[in-house]
């Protein structure tokens, strides 16, 4: 990945009929370079409010995403564990 502002974000429970999320948020933070244990003092940007989730589907949002500006970090919250096959963020990469 690289450093930009995400327009689309397509999360997908395919595969998990009883095992799946019941709901989901995306927060985004700010900081290049930075290594994963060092995220935690940092402030993280609401991208996607919780949001209800559905068994065995392709979820797409766009109109649902909050602006959060150039990010280089996004993290998957799941609430009530369950499987997530895949998390795609679409946008437009930050330019230099």
């Amino acid at each position: 990945g690289a450093p930009g502002c995400i327009a689309k974000v397509e999360l997908d429970t395919h595969y998990f009929k009883g095992n799946y999320p019941d709901t989901f948020s995306l927060e985004g933070c700010q900081a290049p370079g930075a290594a994963p244990d060092e995220l935690s003092g940092k402030t993280w940007k609401i991208i996607m409010p919780q949001t209800k989730l559905k068994a065995h589907t392709r979820h797409f949002f766009a109109k649902e995403l909050l602006d959060a500006g150039s990010l280089t970090h996004v993290r998957l919250n799941i609430f009530h564990d369950g499987g997530v096959s895949r998390l795609r963020l679409y946008g437009n990469l930050e330019r230099a």
